[in-house]
């Protein structure tokens, strides 16, 4: 017999969000997966910047994806570097190719990645880096009542399971 109703979890993801509303959330840090950026670098190429979270309350871990839609060393170089910088990260290998036409490295963050730094960071990628975007954030687990009071818009909003 059971004594309590198990609670009913959602995987979601909010699309085009605003640093503000980042910081406006309601959803547990650690329920994270990821939060994408997109922008355009100064050369012109579009990058895609995925702040991943292994969550889990054991073991939880961190980095970035770094992924430029073109094989222009010197440029994404340049972007691994300022992003380094805002982040305060290292590159955990040297870059490598993706495809036929990206590359892309893996960042590791000294800072935690909480929804609250991502959003201070977009900002700062918004001073360097041209079309800044919070393209998605994806959360896992989420209660029916943390979705109802997320923070969030609830028109940005899509349950996945």
């Amino acid at each position: 017999m059971r004594l309590f109703k198990q609670k009913r979890k959602y995987d979601i993801e909010i699309e085009d969000v605003t640093p503000n509303e980042l910081r406006s959330s309601k959803i547990l840090n650690w329920l994270l997966v990821a939060i994408s950026v997109n922008f355009t670098s100064v050369g012109g190429i579009n990058y895609n910047l995925h702040h991943v979270y292994r969550s889990g309350r054991e073991n939880p871990s961190q980095y970035m994806l770094l992924v430029g839609d073109a094989r222009d060393e010197e440029d994404f170089k340049g972007v691994e570097k300022k992003v380094m910088e805002i982040t305060n990260s290292r590159a955990m290998r040297n870059f490598s190719e993706r495809y036929e036409n990206e590359l892309c490295d893996s960042l590791e963050p000294r800072l935690s990645l909480t929804q609250d730094t991502v959003a201070d960071f977009v900002e700062k990628y918004g001073k360097n880096f041209k079309e800044v975007k919070i393209s998605k954030v994806h959360f896992d687990g989420v209660t029916e009542s943390a979705l109802k009071d997320s923070g969030f818009p609830k028109d940005k909003i899509t349950c996945l399971r």
